[in-house]
């Protein structure tokens, strides 16, 4: 009885070591930002802090900071595409955008990243949401840096990997349905707070959700001729 006691102590304890070994990467740092699970057919979400994004990521960032935002397609000047929805309090914490002409004619047109920044997401999140990229951008200084997340959702296909440093305007993905469940649409978000839950439920603290459009208007490059207003 002794023995098998100790026995049942012991794998208790690998077990535990093996799991702390899974959740770090090479440098000590949790490494997914965020973990899908499955338990009994019901999602489950890990969600981590900023803080979790590998150190590599951070650096990146902090170090290459942008110069500014283009909108995520038709950039620099969302030419050609309009907002069909945008934030809705307690319904949608996000921007819809289509093409001109409406339904699936803008499936598997291109995705841009909106600014200078590294990709710390890229997965099919299903669950509705399609395949997802996320991307982290510093719009202040490496001295003082000042993060926002871009999240680009429902694509078609995508190419970029976790920690791909791009620029402003490089084309990440193509717009895409989530498989079938919406008609052809980007849909578009922005967060202060990088790294929270892809979904929001009732209760969710939303405060960092912010206004795609007002951020990119308010944080235009300064090196290019832009719109001077918000697109319809």
């Amino acid at each position: 009885m002794r023995r098998s006691k100790l026995k049942q102590v012991w794998i208790t304890l690998v077990a535990f070591f093996l799991l702390l070994a899974c959740g770090k990467d090479e440098e000590g740092t949790k490494f997914r930002p965020e973990e899908l699970r499955r338990k009994k057919d019901t999602l489950v979400y890990n969600i981590l802090p900023i803080d979790s994004i590998p150190h590599s990521i951070l650096k990146k960032a902090v170090q290459r900071p942008t110069d500014g935002f283009d909108y995520p397609v038709g950039p620099p000047n969302s030419v050609g595409y309009f907002k069909a929805r945008g934030i809705i309090s307690g319904e949608h914490y996000g921007e819809d955008w289509n093409g001109n002409g409406g339904k699936n004619t803008d499936f598997g047109d291109l995705v841009y990243s909106v600014a200078d920044g590294v990709v710390f997401y890229a997965e099919d999140f299903r669950a509705g949401w399609g395949q997802v990229v996320r991307i982290l951008h510093n719009y202040g200084t490496p001295q003082e840096p000042k993060y926002v997340e871009s999240l680009y959702a429902h694509l078609a296909s995508t190419w970029v990997k976790e920690g791909n440093f791009l620029k402003r305007g490089d084309p990440i993905g193509t717009i895409g349905s989530a498989e079938g469940k919406y008609h052809a649409h980007l849909h578009f978000e922005m967060r202060d707070q990088p790294n929270m839950p892809i979904p929001w439920s009732d209760g969710d603290d939303v405060s960092y959700y912010i206004d795609p459009t007002k951020f990119i208007q308010n944080h235009r490059p300064t090196n290019q001729k832009v719109l001077k207003r918000p697109p319809a």
